[in-house]
């Protein structure tokens, strides 16, 4: 048996994973943003904590608050149970710090606590809950492979190189922007948009987004979270 489900996780990423046999299994990918996700985010949770089920794996792919919003606002609840969730990846924080020998406190203030970008805030407010309620965490690079309650994920970014410059770059530099598609391209012919110049802009948020290939049996699924393609593209033999 394997099922997936995509929440409406607005313009992000809420997916689950549930496979197995005898017993059934859980992966759970981001938590997207919005209400009606966020609603069906925890619909999901009590009725597998009420089938005795857990979370065997908790992804959170990157830091963008479309990706991690509703996992912060899910184990920020007062009555969320813990002991739901077998482990997670999350690359970011002291387990990040620790990987690069990173042990200067004003680095980690500046990294973290005075950061006005909104997704470096709620970065660290989710390493201040798995810090505080002692979440089973993992920090995973690129060509890992790990077996999930039989299942394989093979991680194929970032690797520690992009991580590195992740880890050190200045929350202070203007951020790379994009042009929101839904606000002024939704009226535009195919050929209008096929004439527009294409900038391609990738920032070392997204370049740090977890990229894996689950397989359980014969079945595979590429899970891309907002990650570089060619920071994949030596991994493609995997795919």
């Amino acid at each position: 048996m394997l099922n997936i489900k995509v929440l409406k996780a607005l313009n992000g990423d809420c997916i689950i994973i549930s496979y197995g046999e005898k017993e059934k299994h859980n992966i759970l990918i981001d938590g997207g943003q919005g209400r009606t996700g966020f609603r069906q985010l925890c619909t999901y949770v009590d009725n597998e904590k009420k089938a005795g089920n857990k979370i065997d794996l908790l992804i959170l792919t990157h830091i963008d608050s479309d990706h991690i919003d509703g996992i912060l606002r899910l184990l920020s609840q007062k009555t969320f149970d813990f002991s739901l969730i077998d482990e997670m990846w999350f690359d970011f924080g002291k387990g990040l710090n620790d990987l690069f020998g990173i042990n200067d406190r004003s680095h980690q203030v500046t990294l973290y606590a005075n950061s006005t970008e909104i997704s470096w805030k709620q970065g660290a407010d989710m390493e201040e809950i798995i810090q505080e309620k002692g979440i089973r965490r993992r920090i995973v690079t690129k060509l890992e492979q790990f077996s999930i309650s039989g299942a394989s994920v093979t991680i194929l970014s970032p690797s520690k190189e992009v991580l590195k410059k992740f880890c050190r770059q200045d929350k202070k530099e203007k951020k790379a922007t994009t042009e929101i598609a839904y606000r002024d391209d939704y009226q535009k012919s195919i050929v209008e948009l096929n004439q527009k110049e294409f900038e391609r802009k990738i920032s070392l948020t997204n370049k740090s987004s977890i990229a894996c290939l689950f397989q359980f049996k014969e079945l595979r699924i590429l899970l891309l979270g907002d990650s570089d393609p060619e920071g994949i593209v030596e991994s493609k033999e995997y795919c």
